[in-house]
């Protein structure tokens, strides 16, 4: 019988951990939205998995810092709020900031508490793409 093994590839930042199957993000301390429709919001370049959360139900527009294949994880760890990613946002005043979601304008994604997202740079159309949600 054959057996297949899965790699992995390497894209994290220096700080990140990659090995043959297994992937380790690094993570930041919990960030708390404190203003609806956030635009540029400046996650940073140093980690790649993100615990959120907010004091209300909030939309963010997009966000700062994109790179071509860079790969970010947005978990909701707050109790009570859904944070609301918005597509194609004409609030968001850099178009390089921006998220484009299956059905472009309008095809918001809902974070509900415990939920996440996993999203790509992709640079050939300065937006953030869904790789998947739950």
């Amino acid at each position: 019988s054959s057996q297949r093994q899965a790699i992995t590839a390497r894209w994290l930042p220096s700080t990140g951990t990659t090995t043959l199957g297994h992937t380790q993000f690094p993570a930041n301390t919990a960030t708390t939205l404190a203003v609806d429709n956030t635009i540029d919001w400046n996650l940073g370049t140093a980690n790649s998995f993100y615990r959120i959360s907010s004091d209300a139900a909030y939309n963010v527009h997009g966000i700062a810092n994109g790179a071509d294949g860079r790969i970010i994880i947005l978990a909701n760890v707050g109790a009570t709020y859904a944070i609301t990613l918005k597509s194609e946002s004409a609030t968001e005043t850099t178009d390089a900031n921006k998220f484009h979601f299956p059905g472009g304008a309008g095809s918001d994604v809902i974070l509900a508490p415990d939920g996440t997202i996993t999203l790509v740079y992709d640079a050939t159309t300065q937006r953030w793409r869904m790789i998947s949600a739950q």
